[in-house]
């Protein structure tokens, strides 16, 4: 999903430079065989590892990543520091994540795996709509966007349950890390939902 933003933004802003990262090599080389512009560019690097070196990025955007910082929710908090060590004066760091709803404890699993129930029923609608956009509506077209929406309905929920375990899927709440990003030295810019099933923005400056 980021390789295809990176694509995106780089055709939208020519004059801009990107770099996009990602800690899988296969995932970074079938990003490099989709490039068709100068401007940007595919590397393989954990963003922990990321956070550790100096950058001269204007600003930084992880889209779906930050909590795939393993917990302890110390080593996010190391992540952060790191990163506002490394960053220069002014660059903007966006996290765009699903977070835990501020009601719903992180250890509440029941809770946390009725919000993905909706959650994979809103994937579903989505991606249906998505595939068929733009296509005739024939019966095989319609198969077959239903085929898709049923696959991202399934993988939402099966998220969740790693979500609930806090296995791999280290979600947070948008509370917790304003707090933290603050006392580190960010200034906050916004920390926002973007719908009603989690998706939210905290964008940070230095």
């Amino acid at each position: 999903m980021q390789q295809v933003l990176q694509l995106f933004l780089a055709e939208k802003f020519k004059d801009k430079n990107f770099v996009g990262y990602d800690f899988r090599e296969s995932i970074v080389k079938e990003a490099e065989k989709l490039n068709k512009f100068e401007n940007v560019k595919f590397r393989c690097m954990d963003m922990v590892d990321f956070a550790k070196t100096r950058t001269t990025a204007d600003f930084i955007f992880m889209l779906h990543s930050f909590h795939h910082v393993v917990d302890p929710l110390e080593n996010n908090v190391e992540f952060l520091k790191d990163l506002y060590t490394n960053i220069n004066k002014g660059t903007y760091v966006c996290i765009m994540e699903a977070y835990i709803p501020e009601n719903i404890s992180l250890q509440d699993k029941d809770k946390i795996i009725d919000l993905w129930k909706l959650r994979s029923k809103e994937g579903y609608a989505s991606t249906f709509w998505s595939a068929i956009k733009d296509k005739k509506l024939t019966k095989e077209n319609i198969l077959l966007a239903q085929t898709i929406a049923e696959f991202s309905k399934k993988n939402e929920f099966e998220a969740g349950v790693l979500v609930s375990k806090r296995d791999n899927e280290y979600l947070i709440h948008k509370s917790w890390l304003k707090e933290q990003t603050e006392k580190i030295g960010y200034h906050v810019i916004l920390c926002s939902d973007v719908n009603a099933i989690g998706e939210g923005v905290v964008l940070l400056q230095k």
